[in-house]
């Protein structure tokens, strides 16, 4: 078994084990239907009633009349850790006194068990759970309810992509309390470590971060991450060779999700972020008109990550390639090749299906952007345009490009024309980054439309996105680009300094929150030096291998207006510097780094450049090609940028440079989850 495969495994084995340890029967399993897409990735609902002691299944959520729950002695819960869930206990415990609860909570807080404890009057208080190192041992609240924590393993949600799966795709979690993600990262690093053993054994060799957090992660897993990852696995003899003599094979590269709210503001134009954006895709399952489709089949990893324009094409063409393998059966005269044609019968008709299945799934994306649903019939809503997502698609493609006043009256003609309001405040997150801000007289006006059309809703959501950074409201309005140039040196003899980071205020938000506004150059300065918008070069008639890299020229396939993702080009920037085109600056070190690149000048946040072991400017040593990249993301990533990582490896390869890409994030965020993160808070 390679590397990474065997973390499934582990967090159902967890899980198996909590429910073993149920004895009371005839029991009713209840589970959260936020956790219910995780288990239903990890097993079937029949293998898991094989290992488990429970009669039957619902969901949380489900009416449960006394009648019914009265059949069984037991009831087993399976939850998320949120104050919600915690409700939830109380609530039944209320309803049912005398049966016996067995709650698993999927990786269970201690601010969790002392919260039903407190709501129960239970025996465990504030300080048995504050001198209690082990929460991973069973928590007995009274005589009937008792706490198991499941702690679930990064689930590897795509090839070599890594996912603790939390809520919003751990947006909130970032906003209002990103010490709970950083622990759980740094454990997932440690988890990685472990995972990989042998002649595959991990030896970090530098490390990269942009971010407060970024850095506070970076400290964690090099102070005490690293050396539980030798105690625990290395006698001293071991662990010194492993120090000083096993050669460092691994970059390991932190950012932060405050870094780039664009890549996550606009909507997604590959493939399987288009299907997450409109249908919701919960790890490897969707439901489209009623109708729920795994996405885990051959077909699906080979095209997911494509723009959605190369997906019709890509299916005709394989549909055409099948229909004329069918076709030969008709010419077949040697009796070994009609045993052939018969032993692959099957493979052929899956393929069948797959293409059928995929095109279907593609007509209702098709469907979705012209009508608003995936029936070919209008949406018929009161004043409300049909065709919205699809006129959005417009504006994003223009955003970039889009004079200021311009970008306002859209936002107001969206309002207007009653645009869903997650197109709307997505609007305003897109021009105020595009443009350093919306004037506060203009941000009056389109939060009165706003108020008008959407209610008291709207303002509690925009002011609370705006206290954290994610759009910004400017008292004296949009930068001026040719300032902004003056001030980078550009078109001065005499270049200014940018302004010190002041690093006491940034402190006082480390560990509260990750929301801040980053961007100390406006966009359009941003833009010009890190080449986020390419030009479209002319195709040129390469050899199509199924690679990225010979599908589309830049990694700009993913988002609408041409756009590359800031976190990916903070990657490419540190082994190639090709992408430079406005003002290139070389690296005159054989080491990847940052080095002479406007980090600080640029993006608000601490830059982390630490040399552990990397000896590539040591004239003696050969510089390395080969060697691990484990990128961690703050605060979720986008299956856009999942897709231009992958675009990335792929690009690196091609030059020479063999480096594996392990992403790591707390969960796949898109522009719905960041708006209902802030949106629904516990």
């Amino acid at each position: 078994m390679s590397p990474l495969e065997n973390l499934t495994s582990t967090s159902l084995d967890r899980l198996i084990h909590n429910l073993s340890t149920v004895y009371t029967a005839p029991n009713l399993l209840i589970i959260d239907r936020l956790v219910a897409p995780i288990v239903d990735f990890l097993t079937t609902i029949s293998k898991l009633r094989s290992s488990a002691k429970f009669d039957n299944l619902v969901y949380l959520d489900s009416p449960l009349d006394k009648d019914t729950l009265d059949q069984y002695k037991g009831l087993i819960l399976i939850l998320d850790s949120s104050n919600r869930a915690a409700n939830e206990v109380f609530e039944l415990s209320k309803k049912f006194p005398t049966k016996k609860i067995h709650v698993i909570v999927k990786d269970m807080t201690r601010s969790f068990v002392y919260n039903v404890s407190n709501l129960l009057k239970g025996s465990v208080t504030f300080e048995s759970l504050a001198l209690n190192p082990n929460i991973d041992k069973p928590f007995r609240i009274n005589s009937n309810i008792r706490l198991c924590r499941w702690s679930v393993s990064p689930l590897v949600v795509d090839d070599k992509v890594l996912s603790l799966e939390m809520a919003y795709g751990g947006f909130q979690s970032y906003m209002f309390e990103p010490i709970e993600q950083i622990s759980r990262l740094s454990d997932s690093f440690l988890t990685i470590l472990n995972d990989f053993s042998g002649k595959n054994m991990l030896k970090v060799k530098n490390y990269f971060g942009k971010g407060d957090h970024a850095a506070l992660l970076i400290s964690m897993i090099k102070e005490e991450k690293i050396r539980q990852y030798l105690a625990t696995t290395m006698n001293p003899l071991q662990q010194e060779f492993y120090l000083n003599k096993y050669p460092g094979n691994t970059d390991v590269v932190v950012l932060e999700r405050n870094l780039d709210l664009t890549s996550v503001a606009l909507n997604q134009l590959n493939y399987q972020g288009l299907i997450d954006d409109l249908f919701t895709l919960r790890l490897n399952e969707v439901t489209v008109s009623g109708t729920k489709y795994l996405m885990k089949d051959d077909l699906y990893r080979n095209i997911k990550h494509l723009n959605f324009a190369s997906i019709g094409p890509k299916l005709n063409q394989l549909a055409r390639l099948v229909q004329e393998q069918y076709k030969q059966k008709d010419n077949l005269s040697d009796i070994s090749e009609i045993r052939k044609l018969v032993n692959n019968l099957g493979t052929l008709t899956s393929k069948q299906d797959l293409i059928k299945k995929h095109t279907t799934i593609s007509e209702a994306i098709l469907s979705y952007i012209k009508y608003g649903t995936v029936d070919e019939s209008p949406t018929t809503a009161p004043g409300q345009k049909h065709n919205q997502y699809e006129q959005y698609i417009e504006f994003e493609n223009e955003v970039f490009e889009m004079e200021y006043k311009s970008s306002i009256s859209r936002i107001k003609q969206f309002i207007t024309e009653t645009f869903d309001i997650y197109l709307v405040t997505s609007s305003v997150v897109l021009v105020s980054i595009v443009h350093d801000g919306i004037k506060e007289k203009d941000y009056d006006q389109i939060h009165s439309k706003a108020f008008e059309n959407f209610g008291i809703e709207v303002s509690l959501l925009w002011e609370s996105m705006a206290s954290r950074g994610i759009f910004k409201i400017s008292k004296t309005g949009p930068s001026d680009f040719f300032g902004a140039f003056t001030g980078f040196g550009i078109n001065s003899s005499q270049a200014k300094s940018p302004e010190p980071v002041d690093e006491d205020r940034y402190s006082r938000t480390l560990g509260i929150s990750g929301g801040q506004w980053t961007q100390r150059s406006n966009y359009s300065l941003i833009n010009k030096f890190w080449n986020l918008h390419p030009l479209l070069e002319e195709e040129e008639n390469t050899e199509r291998t199924g690679e990225l890299v010979d599908e589309y020229p830049h990694p700009s396939f993913a988002l609408p207006g041409n756009t590359v993702p800031i976190l990916v080009r903070l990657v490419e920037a540190l082994y190639s510097r090709r992408f430079l085109k406005y003002k290139p600056v070389n690296n005159v070190s054989r080491r990847c780094n940052w080095d002479g690149l406007p980090m600080d000048s640029m993006f608000e946040g601490k830059t982390v450049d630490v040399n552990v072991c990397d000896s590539s400017d040591n004239k003696r040593s050969e510089p390395a090609t080969k060697g691990y990249v484990v990128i961690i993301v703050i605060g979720g990533i986008t299956r856009g940028e999942i897709s231009c990582l992958k675009y990335l490896e792929q690009q690196l390869r091609s030059q020479g440079q063999e480096k594996e890409f392990i992403i790591v994030a707390s969960g796949i965020v898109n522009q719905r989850k960041m708006i209902e993160a802030i949106r629904n808070l516990d």
